[in-house]
């Protein structure tokens, strides 16, 4: 059996390194710390993290400058300032991961913004031949390279909130234009999808205040359930009157 690391365990294994090193500076049960102790953390921030980063990137030296920038950044979180002054050099390491960190943010925004523009004009391109937005976010997410299943469960989410909250408005298309389904035409399903929401609405309040009584930690977990179910079938609502 061929053994190597995939991006699932390196992944795996980096967020248990993180994770350690942020622990052990912050954990009261443990006694105060040798400042010795963040030579280890240096080497497990500034060199086995970014070794794997760099093994995980298919070996891309392209990606070394926003390796170095996630070390540095990586480095400022975590290692609490105090503990960073008590050597000149990791001092300066200090300074450089506080510009790193504001860095990597920024980076992140551009990127972010670019992949929004680009998803967007890709939802534009489709807009006519397809008329349901999270058919349309999956292709578009997948021309833009994050086809992964989290982005889809990401699309989904957003599709349920537009149809949900933003799509009252919005004008039917004729029957030439796209392909629409009319199931729910002449029938009772849109009465039928208020009368959920309403009674979802009442049976929220009712129950929210009888489990407040017993447990306030289960009565807002399950507030929060009923809300993400009402605005669950505020989308199909939303979606069939805009199919009209």
């Amino acid at each position: 059996m061929k053994m190597g690391l995939n991006k699932l365990n390196g992944s795996v294994i980096i967020g248990i390194i993180l994770l350690f090193n942020y622990i052990i500076y912050r954990l009261e049960a443990i006694p105060p710390l040798p400042k010795e102790i963040i030579w280890g953390s240096l080497i497990d921030l500034m060199v086995i993290v970014p070794i794997l980063i760099f093994y995980l990137s298919n070996k891309k030296f392209s990606a070394f400058p926003f390796i170095v920038l996630v070390g540095l950044s990586a480095l400022y979180l975590i290692i609490p300032a105090e503990m960073l002054v008590n050597y000149a050099f990791t001092s300066l390491l200090g300074f450089a991961g506080r510009i790193s960190f504001a860095s990597l943010v920024l980076l992140i925004l551009y990127q972010l913004i670019k992949k929004i523009i680009a998803i967007n004009h890709s939802l534009k391109n489709h807009q006519i031949s397809i008329s349901f937005l999270q058919e349309r976010l999956d292709i578009a997410l997948k021309e833009n390279g994050m086809g992964s299943s989290i982005f889809t469960i990401l699309a989904t989410h957003v599709s349920m909130i537009y149809y949900a909250f933003f799509s009252w408005k919005n004008k039917s298309c004729s029957n030439d234009q796209i392909s629409t389904y009319s199931f729910h035409k002449k029938s009772s399903y849109i009465a039928i999808q208020i009368m959920l929401i309403h009674a979802i609405i009442l049976e929220t309040a009712g129950i929210h205040f009888f489990l407040h009584t017993l447990n306030e930690k289960v009565a807002y977990i399950v507030l929060v359930v009923n809300i993400y179910t009402v605005i669950y079938f505020g989308r199909n609502t939303g979606y069939s009157f805009i199919s009209f």
